[in-house]
């Protein structure tokens, strides 16, 4: 599909380039909450022709630097902690190039982790019978309790470290209390790894899949900074929450050899899948045009993707109805199959839809 002329916003773009289509095209996908759509854009203007791409490149990538700026205006510099996440520049002159896709993943990563947790718990909630096992507690809201169980020993020693540094000398009863809090944060951490063991598989992906979702929404708060969102935290609660940064990685590690490889691959999958669908029935491609038209009225900037809970009370409910329509299709379902099923799916999702259409409708002069 191909784009329509949009004229350039000096005000946003501050001059970045010289190309008013490109830049207005860039800026104002941007605008409307789409930073993929506007990487997709822009690396491909800059690969279309050799002159484009010497262009691009040239001056030690400034063009790059300034449509990084445009596009997202709020990032970072790059650091040495992101080359754990992937970014290792080739060379200098590359590396301009490389920040500026490497950004762009991290937006599609955090689409899609957001994503696998939502589709976790839709799983979970239509097929675990043992989630809601006669309303007592589950194994997973267990885990949850003996986590935020450990996060308080964990801060009550933190506190007691800098009683200690602050007097310096540890009274009597502070090494006991600092003593049994060991104890307890111990005893945490081991129900903890029991409860892994005693997840359903159902539960068992909630768990892998929101650890996920939390470590990428971490990465890209450190990543797109923003003032509104930096609250300031006590001493024991900051140490508390690096303790944990610790521990998840961890576990994380020890879910992915569980669960990672086979929902990579079921993700692979359904891609392609979907692809071969669009194609061999013009009803899919038109409920895929649907589900990327309400896509568009989310909030995927950095700041809308990486902060859970924003979203508008009308924007919470298309998310839900999107969410539901999007996860039966990835497991399979097709309009051939399941027919009034996903037209049922389908008339919630244009519901939702409707209002943030209304709103976004020119005013009649």
């Amino acid at each position: 599909m191909s784009l329509p002329f949009l004229p350039l916003r000096t005000e946003r773009t501050s001059g970045v380039l010289d190309d008013p289509n490109i830049v207005g095209s860039i800026v104002e996908q941007v605008a409307a909450g789409n930073a993929a759509e506007a990487c997709r854009i822009a690396v491909r203007w800059c690969s279309l022709t050799k002159d484009r791409r010497a262009q691009c490149d040239g001056n030690q990538g400034l063009l790059w630097k300034q449509l990084t700026g445009a596009v997202f205006p709020t990032a970072r510099a790059p650091a040495p902690a992101d080359a754990a996440h992937g970014y290792r520049p080739k060379a200098a002159q590359s590396a301009a190039k490389e920040w500026f896709v490497y950004l762009c993943k991290q937006m599609t990563t955090m689409k899609e982790r957001r994503q696998d947790y939502a589709y976790a718990k839709i799983e979970r909630d239509e097929y675990d019978d043992k989630f809601y096992d006669d309303g007592e507690e589950s194994d997973l809201e267990a885990w949850d309790r003996h986590r935020e169980e450990w996060m308080n020993c964990e801060r009550k020693l933190a506190r007691l470290e800098e009683k200690v540094r602050a007097a310096r000398h540890e009274y009597p009863q502070d090494a006991d209390e600092r003593r049994g809090t060991l104890d307890n944060r111990n005893l945490y951490k081991r129900l903890m790894d029991r409860g892994v063991a005693s997840l359903s598989k159902a539960q068992l992906l909630v768990l892998a899949t929101r650890m996920r979702f939390q470590m990428q929404q971490a990465h890209m708060a450190e990543l797109f900074p923003e003032r509104a969102f930096q609250t300031e935290t006590d001493v024991p609660t900051a140490k508390a929450n690096e303790a944990w940064s610790r521990l998840r990685a961890d576990i994380d590690a020890r879910l992915h050899k569980m669960v990672g490889p086979k929902w990579a691959a079921r993700r692979e999958s359904a891609q392609r899948f979907a692809v071969h669908r669009d194609r061999k029935d013009p009803r899919e491609a038109e409920l895929t045009a649907l589900v990327r038209a309400a896509e568009a009225r989310l909030d995927t900037t950095p700041r809308g993707a990486t902060y859970a809970g924003l979203d508008r009370p009308e924007q919470a409910v298309l998310r839900g109805a999107l969410n539901d329509l999007t996860h039966s299709r990835f497991v399979g379902w097709t309009l051939h199959a399941y027919r009034a099923e996903l037209n049922r799916k389908k008339a919630a999702l244009e519901r939702a839809l409707a209002p943030l259409l209304v709103q976004a409708s020119p005013t009649p002069r």
